[in-house]
């Protein structure tokens, strides 16, 4: 058996591990929307500035990563890679 730390959201105010559920609750009503379409473009589109020190398709695969695990994921948020850390984090900043 192997072990390995991966990386987890932490709500800074709290200091409390963050879940998919309230990332989920957290997202606004237009993020969520685009979740939910599985649209991955213009998610790509709204996030591309944050994650720009990324490949277009190594983003867009990851986006699509995190489209899933937002839609059927539970327990907390971790992230096995700066993109998908990145990904997660700019669409945390999205209104």
């Amino acid at each position: 058996m192997t072990y390995e730390f991966i990386p987890t959201l932490i709500q800074t105010t709290t200091w409390e591990a963050y879940t998919w559920e309230a990332l989920r609750d957290s997202l606004s009503g237009k993020v969520w929307e685009l979740i939910k379409a599985e649209n991955i473009d213009e998610i790509f589109n709204l996030i591309r500035d944050e994650v720009g020190g990324h490949g277009e398709e190594e983003v867009k695969k990851r986006i699509r990563e995190f489209i899933s695990d937002a839609l059927n994921a539970e327990g907390v948020v971790t992230a096995y890679d700066e993109v998908y850390q990145d990904i997660v984090l700019a669409i945390l900043d999205l209104e």
